[in-house]
């Protein structure tokens, strides 16, 4: 019996399933969501794995073929072990191993900010892509220059307030998506330069409600007018408590305690400085990437309220400016 295995990217599957399959005169279909392995069977299969499409040839000569629910056409045969490819397949060898894995290229990017919810509210009515413009049930303690991301379903958004008036929000980017009045709006600070001194401040990163994410990097990025060492944090003086980095997903994981900046470089980020600025402003940026650093990527998932935390435990008002980040991809 000869495997072969076809991948076919996302884009690919419009109702993640396939429309039609024929090997010769017989073919027995099984379509799963998520199977660990393919199924053992004795009869010629095909099983649908998310993206993945295993095919069982019990009879060396015959062939099968399949198409997507777009028309691409994937032709596999067994004489040969040649592949026909569609736009969207792509072949792994007879024996089983991967030649190329295109996941990462192929699936959504994800880049945020972390931010504090001073607010939760809801859209007032569906809105309208490449609107500038949404009205909320709630503008209670937000400020212009606050960020505001949106969440529902596998989809997130995120921009700025440039104007509030009323309770329509003018954003400083297109809305990208028709989010419903089920949507959940998060509103707060991304400068997270705040005084958390008496009372921790959380600021987070979230996980759309049915999306998983790979994040490989978290970036950290400081301003301030005085002049930035080792010793220091950013450009004031080392803290008391430090910032903590936490991953939550049921339960809490720490990843890392900040007090100076060279306790970035202790923990796995790359630390650049950069000289004063026309305005007298110097600058500091750690980047931590994961795959580099451990060989791995934080996996969060939105239907387990999964989330990255930065707790903020001393008084940072004195920095100009303090941000935090991260980048990775959406996991099909």
């Amino acid at each position: 019996m000869a495997t072969y295995e076809v991948i076919i990217p996302k884009e690919a599957w419009t109702l993640a399933t396939v429309s039609n399959c024929s090997f010769q005169t017989n073919c027995n279909m099984h379509v799963a969501e998520s199977v660990a392995e393919p199924i053992s069977m004795d009869v010629p299969d095909k099983i649908a794995i998310r993206a993945k499409i295993y095919t069982y040839a019990a009879t060396t000569g015959q062939g099968l073929w399949c198409w997507a629910s777009d028309g691409g056409i994937v032709t596999i045969d067994d004489d040969s072990k040649g592949i026909t490819e569609s736009p969207f397949s792509q072949a792994l060898n007879p024996g089983g191993g991967l030649d190329v894995n295109i996941q990462d290229q192929v699936t959504e990017e994800i880049n945020l900010y972390f931010h504090v919810d001073e607010l939760q509210t809801n859209p007032s009515s569906t809105l309208v892509v490449d609107s500038y413009t949404m009205t909320v049930d709630s503008v209670a303690g937000i400020s212009e220059g606050d960020a505001v991301t949106i969440y529902e379903s596998n989809r997130v958004y995120q921009s700025i307030i440039a104007d509030i008036t009323g309770t329509t929000l003018t954003l400083a980017s297109s809305i990208d998506y028709a989010f419903t009045t089920a949507a959940a709006v998060h509103i707060g600070a991304w400068n997270l330069n705040l005084n958390g001194s008496g009372a921790p401040i959380i600021a987070h990163f979230e996980t759309a409600p049915l999306a998983k994410y790979d994040i490989y990097r978290i970036n950290i990025t400081m301003l301030d007018g005085e002049k930035m060492d080792g010793s220091t944090f950013g450009g004031i003086d080392q803290l008391t408590n430090g910032i903590v980095l936490r991953h939550k997903n049921g339960i809490l994981k720490n990843l890392a305690l900040v007090v100076n900046n060279i306790g970035f470089a202790e923990q796995g980020f790359n630390i650049d400085y950069d000289p004063a600025d026309k305005k007298g402003e110097y600058g500091l940026r750690a980047k931590k990437n994961y795959k580099e650093v451990s060989g791995i990527a934080i996996r969060t998932d939105g239907a387990v309220d999964d989330e990255i935390q930065l707790i903020i435990r001393d008084n940072l008002t004195s920095l100009t400016l303090m941000t935090a980040t991260v980048q990775g991809h959406v996991v099909d």
